[in-house]
């Protein structure tokens, strides 16, 4: 079959010149339809199996960990098997059941998909992802972080005004006091110690 006998299919009943070596019953049968759709219909089930996680395996991330996922693709496949084989669904949709070997054939046409994606999960999980966190790690150490940057500043405010700031933090940590002081010293006491100071 050639590609312009298979674009121009429908012309096979009023030019049948073109289409001698065929026989124009080949167009019109429903199975190679079904098994389009079916391969269609199961590649998308698998592609749901490979969404459980973006980077880990499905040996690891197993999919029955959602049991809504395994839900909503079992109703999925009820729903086409219900229009392949009630009647008369087939009709309008123009399409028929399809014997072992059929679905053989559909699976075998599905079945890579699920190992194309799981190469393209270890590839992101060992390169893409590795590569990523030695960036950023690398760009954490040579930019300051907004905190850092803060700190920074204050530290050249308080210079600015003459305040020493290597006395105050050797004052704090010679000079501290501990939780059971702190809380029993209060307001009252501390006011007369500020008024002797002021005498």
């Amino acid at each position: 079959m050639s590609w312009w006998q298979l674009t121009h299919y429908m012309q096979c009943s009023t030019a049948p010149e073109f289409f001698e070596e065929l026989s124009c019953k080949v167009f019109t049968d429903p199975h190679p339809m079904t098994m389009a759709l079916s391969v269609l219909v199961t590649i998308e089930m698998l592609n749901a199996l490979n969404s459980v996680s973006e980077n880990q395996s499905l040996l690891r991330m197993p999919p029955w960990q959602n049991m809504w996922l395994i839900g909503s693709m079992t109703l999925s496949m009820s729903l086409h098997f219900m229009i392949l084989h009630v009647d008369p669904l087939p009709t309008v949709f123009q399409i028929c059941p399809l014997s072992f070997a059929e679905w053989m054939v559909v699976m075998k046409i599905s079945l890579p998909v699920l190992l194309i994606d799981e190469c393209l999960k270890y590839v992101a999980r060992n390169y893409i992802e590795t590569d990523s966190c030695a960036y950023v790690s690398h760009e954490s150490q040579e930019k300051p972080t907004k905190q850092q940057r803060k700190h920074v500043e204050s530290y050249n405010v308080i210079k600015k005004i003459g305040i020493d700031v290597e006395s105050i933090a050797e004052a704090a940590t010679t000079f501290k006091v501990s939780p059971a002081e702190d809380r029993s010293c209060s307001v009252g006491d501390a006011v007369p110690d500020a008024e002797k100071k002021r005498n």
